[in-house]
């Protein structure tokens, strides 16, 4: 990110490594100017919308913005799936448009197993279902 943002013209970066306390110390106080953070789930409620609310404790971006808040508010209260589905989208482009923060995934899983390593199989975002695994003699 430094390498990329130095050519930019009158753009300094200076990197600074935190131990995790204190990183997260100043990122739930918005002591920075640009922060590397995780934020990883594969459902966006809660681990995406629920960041990003006005009411949000710890709010590190400070970002607020009430038709956000409606579109999750929406999304939580509705028993409709494509209401939910509908009002998330609708966040999302929210959000997107705003850029309180930057998202990218550097994601990558790799499991091998032997020919005599049988039910090996992942679920959601990589996590393998151990109970299912058995070996064939």
């Amino acid at each position: 990110m430094q390498g990329v943002l130095r050519d930019f013209k009158n753009v300094k970066v200076t990197v600074q490594t935190y131990a995790i306390a204190a990183g997260t110390q100043k990122l739930n106080t918005r002591d920075f100017q640009m922060m590397l953070a995780g934020n990883y789930f594969v459902d966006p409620e809660p681990g995406f919308t629920s960041k990003y609310i006005c009411t949000a404790t710890p709010n590190s971006t400070g970002w607020c913005d009430s038709n956000f808040d409606a579109d999750v508010n929406t999304e939580k209260s509705t028993l409709d799936p494509n209401q939910r589905i509908s009002a998330l989208k609708d966040a999302q482009k929210i959000f997107y448009a705003a850029a309180p923060a930057i998202f990218y995934d550097r994601g990558y899983s790799w499991m091998m197993a032997s020919p005599q390593v049988q039910g090996f199989d992942f679920v959601n975002d990589g996590w393998v279902l151990f109970d299912k695994i058995w070996l064939k003699r």
